[in-house]
């Protein structure tokens, strides 16, 4: 199994590593990527990969950290074109200095993307509209799939990647979307991955979505240390859980789990450009 989303640079996860990837070896998932969500995280992530050779990484920042951060470069001066043009001067040379270290472990950009859910200001979110498209084609230049974080952003997301789907690979992370945005996403050539929500409950339209995607198009994800699938809702996640998002989708489909392991992985290994 692959896990392509599990933070284990997060510190919950990051305090007991050693005891962490035993666990999740013995679990049976053989590769794991761990995400970059800010400058710090990507180097993070970057440094665990040394861990094990089936450990990679992606390098990135995540919506919310885009806002944060360029108020910390911007020393709180407010959002203005030409310092945003700075902040992504800057974020390209702090991430092509990773390129450069990383070698053969750093499989794509991100976590990047739109999350609107916190960020209510215009402002805000046409700054991260700008570093998105900005950090895209950064991804394009250094032949890189783009790793997409979207909540309550759905159309704005499906319009940019569209504006680029020709040029690289798109992975929907999290997916979180109803059946009629997947469709939009699956047009696209997306990856859909899917994780710990899709044994709760509460997600009948989670469900109904995924019933829309070709298994050639998904993916599996933890996005450890959050959303712990059932029974273990309510405690730290951890990447030692994906055999439960497996038997959910294995139910959920009607296909059998060897199935839905191997087919995963192959798509994984696909669109990260993993030969082994």
């Amino acid at each position: 199994m692959f896990d392509t989303h599990t933070h284990l640079n997060h510190p919950e996860l990051l305090k007991r590593l050693d005891a962490e990837i035993q666990d999740i070896k013995k679990a049976g998932v053989n590769y794991l990527l761990v995400p970059g969500y800010d400058l710090a995280s990507s180097k993070q992530a970057l440094e665990i990969t040394k861990q094990d050779p089936d450990i990679y990484c992606s390098i990135g920042i995540h919506p919310y950290d885009v806002v944060k951060n360029y108020y910390q470069f911007a020393k709180h001066q407010k959002i203005e074109a030409q310092r945003v043009s700075q902040f992504i001067d800057y974020l390209k040379q702090e991430l092509t200095k990773l390129l450069s270290l990383g070698g053969a472990k750093i499989k794509a950009i991100g976590e990047i993307g739109l999350d609107f859910h916190w960020n209510k200001e215009s402002e805000e979110r046409e700054l991260q509209l700008t570093v998105f498209r900005a950090l895209i084609a950064f991804a394009i230049s250094v032949k890189l799939p783009v790793i997409v974080h979207s909540r309550d952003a759905g159309e704005e997301t499906y319009n940019i990647i569209k504006e680029y789907t020709a040029q690289t690979s798109f992975i929907m992370h999290c997916y979180s979307y109803d059946e009629i945005m997947v469709q939009q996403f699956l047009s696209l050539d997306c990856y859909i991955a899917v994780g710990g929500v899709i044994t709760y409950k509460s997600a009948a339209l989670l469900k109904q979505a995924i019933l829309k995607v070709p298994l050639k198009r998904l993916l599996l994800e933890t996005d450890a240390p959050y959303l712990t699938p059932m029974p273990f809702r309510g405690q730290t996640n951890s990447s030692k859980y994906l055999p439960l998002i497996v038997t959910a989708l294995s139910t959920l489909l009607n296909r059998p789990e060897t199935v839905i392991k191997q087919e995963t992985t192959t798509n994984a290994k696909r669109v990260f450009k993993i030969s082994s």
